[in-house]
């Protein structure tokens, strides 16, 4: 949508593209500023886009300009800020940023006024981008997962995974795929298989062939129907074929699913076809026999690392390496088995049946690392927005735990918990990252200022119900980025100052410090004494003059401290004016400050009030010329910004009356409003006629900073009120007559 446009400045839009994605994918943000002259130039051009809950930067943004500046974008954050280009003649800027969102929804984002310093301020632009739920993913092909070799006295169980891509390294679990594994052979057959959607992907069937031969795995009536056909891996040959022979004696081999570098207990049980009904019997029994023993690696296929049973080490490849079982008198052996390392593994046993005919077989199984661990996690305290860098390790359970190096290609969800003292305005860490070679690293972002815990976590760990876990406490603690300050003059455009010789208060003005978050957003957890520091106000780090500059722990409250008090203070009066840049500073380590960002100013006058002498008849109302003025570097001048000082009647003293004129035979007021210059002047006040044969004068003191004397506001006595405006000085005085009136001549001249 594009802003009204304008001949002379600047018309800005603001775009998505695509305008609608998929949770999780990106879509680029671009703001568009076109120049409109005349004038001119646009001279610098700024502004801070804001994003709407849930939108955040790309985990790499590539935010771009084409016309200079600086586009910052940090990964995972909030906003997009841009400060420094320029435009000239009838040219466009463009910035642009990749944005993604985990939730579903339409966000509608505006980009806050565009600013200019040469060419005024640009309209905000809107768009939407609209986020939808996931497609779900296509299966490629079905994958039958066997060992090679099975008995025909039991039913071999196989594993049917539904593959997402060609290596089969991604599965479909959004869709529910159901079919048939068939056997070829004899007779041939087939068995029916559901993958359940939602699930891991993946099923086992059992496939009983009661005949010894060798039969082709296949599939069919797959629906929904897969992109390829169907595919084989023989875990124990790590081949691709589909072939499986059936054999009437062999091994049941049976490994759990277990943690890495723990004891599991593995059973190899001796059987053979008996009858009647072909049934399984033991074909050793109560005897101790050599069977060779070796591991094949699966998921990933290669390694470095070899497992041991209490039997002695156990070979990485064919024909293994001897193994010295003893049978019971069922058939089984069993042994302790123990891998240092992760991934998906086939122990494969191999022997001579009594018959002096071959037996083999095999079992597939995973083993998880014990633990997932963090480290290198910068030491805090770490800024609010900022990305900093985690990296977790898969570790296994010796006892000194080591590095799981076949944890590879895995996808670690780590997410953020427990905040202290609670969410604020940061937005929950729930992210991926990907392991390779045991360990992973990612940069992260937490918003606001406290404490947070990480965890990781890896769930059915190659479709195992194996969950692989860790967490670190106590990350931070985060301390606000830095201050923005807001001043208040304390009246309307500037501040009188006070001075230190004489000495004299200066008038208070108002102050607001905010702790924010790179990005811009509020740490609205910046408060108290165990969040939030004792801050300091100063002129751009010099605190000479300042009275009331500081701001406490308890004062700051959802991150904003205001104080409305601080006076400043010139060594001299007569002192020309001057600006403070506000600067906010707290005393934490390192400290943090608003140098650099957004500071308040206000110009400091000092100032002092002309009370000047009047006459006139007596039979007449009389004004009271009253007047602010400052020092401007060589005299006093009129304060024409004044618009602030009030100066209550009650507040000027009268005495010391002369000749015929007596107490509150004139009062003092105003003949419109309460008293409040305008310009810089008093236009309205005034003693009242007191009348003929009432002649004489009255000496008028402004109390500006004590209450002294009488005065006459009505026609009955009243002691004199205190102004209270110190930080005009010493209280000015005139003296009023009545009875004294201006000559009637027009022009006089002497000549000599």
């Amino acid at each position: 949508m594009i802003a009204p446009a304008a001949w002379g400045g600047i018309t800005v839009s603001k775009s998505f593209s695509p305008a609608s994605i998929t949770v999780g994918t990106t879509s680029t943000l671009s703001i568009v500023i076109l120049n409109n002259p005349p004038p001119g130039g646009t001279g610098s051009i700024s502004f801070t886009d804001i994003y709407p809950l849930n939108l955040k930067n790309a985990a790499t943004p590539a935010a771009s300009t084409d016309c200079g500046g600086t586009a910052i974008a940090t990964p995972g954050g909030t906003s997009l800020i841009f400060s420094g280009g320029a435009l000239n003649g009838n040219n466009a800027c463009t910035v642009t940023v990749d944005v993604t969102s985990t939730v579903v929804g339409s966000y509608l984002n505006n980009t806050g006024p565009v600013i200019t310093t040469s060419a005024g301020t640009g309209a905000a632009a809107t768009a939407t981008l609209t986020v939808t739920a996931a497609v779900s993913v296509a299966v490629d092909h079905i994958r039958i997962e066997h060992d090679g070799s099975a008995l025909t006295c039991t039913a071999e169980t196989l594993t049917v995974k539904a593959c997402a891509n060609a290596a089969c390294s991604s599965l479909n679990t959004a869709d529910t795929v159901s079919g048939n594994v068939t056997w070829a052979g004899s007779p041939g057959g087939s068995v029916p298989f559901t993958i359940t959607g939602g699930g891991t992907g993946q099923t086992t069937v059992s496939l009983p062939v009661p005949a010894t031969q060798t039969v082709t795995l296949g599939t069919s009536a797959v629906s929904p129907a897969p992109a390829n056909t169907s595919q084989c891996l023989n875990t124990a040959a790590a081949t691709s074929s589909c072939s499986m022979t059936f054999n009437t004696s062999g091994f049941l081999v049976t490994v759990p699913d277990h943690v890495s570098c723990t004891n599991a207990t593995a059973t190899i049980e001796a059987v053979q076809q008996g009858a009647p009904l072909n049934r399984c019997i033991p074909a050793f029994a109560s005897v101790t026999r050599a069977v060779n023993l070796f591991t094949n690696y699966i998921s990933p296929a290669t390694g470095t690392m070899a497992a041991t049973a209490s039997t002695g080490a156990v070979s990485t490849s064919s024909p293994g390496t001897v193994h010295n079982l003893a049978f019971d008198a069922t058939g089984r052996a069993t042994i302790t088995f123990n891998y240092p390392d992760a991934g998906q593994l086939t122990l494969s046993a191999n022997g001579t049946a009594p018959t002096g005919a071959a037996m083999t077989g095999n079992a597939t199984f995973v083993v998880a690392p014990a633990s997932l661990a963090f480290s290198g996690i910068p030491a805090a305290p770490l800024k609010a927005g900022q990305p900093f860098n985690v990296t977790v390790t898969a570790q296994n359970a010796c006892t000194t735990p080591a590095t799981t190096p076949n944890f590879t290609a895995q996808t670690v969800t780590v997410a953020s918990s427990n905040p202290q003292p609670g969410l604020g305005n940061a937005s929950a860490i729930n992210t991926t990252l990907t392991a390779t070679g045991g360990t992973g690293s990612i940069n992260l972002t937490w918003g606001e200022v406290g404490t947070i815990d990480l965890t990781a976590n890896r769930n059915n760990y190659l479709g195992s119900a194996l969950l692989v876990s860790g967490s670190q406490t106590g990350v931070g603690r985060f301390q606000p980025a830095y201050f923005d300050t807001v001043v208040t003059p304390g009246c309307s455009t500037f501040t009188y100052a006070g001075s230190i010789t004489p000495a004299k208060d200066g008038q208070p003005f108002t102050i607001t410090t905010t702790a924010k978050a790179v990005g811009g957003s509020v740490t609205r957890n910046y408060a108290g004494i165990s969040y939030a520091y004792l801050t300091t106000l100063s002129n751009a780090g010099v605190t000479t003059g300042f009275s009331n500059n500081t701001m406490t722990a308890t004062d700051f409250v959802n991150g904003i401290a205001t104080r409305n008090d601080v006076t400043y203070a010139v060594a001299d009066p007569k002192t020309a004016p001057l600006t403070l840049n506000l600067r906010a500073t707290n005393n934490d380590t390192p400290a943090v400050s608003s140098s650099g960002f957004t500071e308040g100013i206000t110009e400091i006058r000092s100032g002092q009030l002309r009370l000047q002498n009047a006459y006139g008849s007596e039979l007449l109302n009389l004004p009271i010329p009253l007047e602010a003025q400052y020092w401007n570097g060589s005299s006093y001048i009129r304060n024409q910004q004044d618009n602030c000082t009030t100066l209550p009647a009650s507040s000027i003293a009268m005495g010391n009356y002369t000749s015929a004129l007596a107490a509150c035979e004139t009062q003092i007021g105003y003949s419109s409003g309460s008293g409040a210059l305008v310009n810089g002047v008093s236009s309205y006040l005034r003693l009242t006629k007191p009348g003929a044969t009432n002649n004489g004068s009255v000496k008028l003191t402004l109390n500006l900073n004590s209450a002294s004397g009488s005065t006459c506001t009505s026609p009955t006595a009243s002691a004199a009120t205190n102004a209270n405006l110190p930080w005009f000085g010493a209280n000015p005085t005139s003296r009023a007559t009545f009875g004294i009136y201006k000559t009637p001549i027009i022009y006089m001249r002497e000549n000599y």
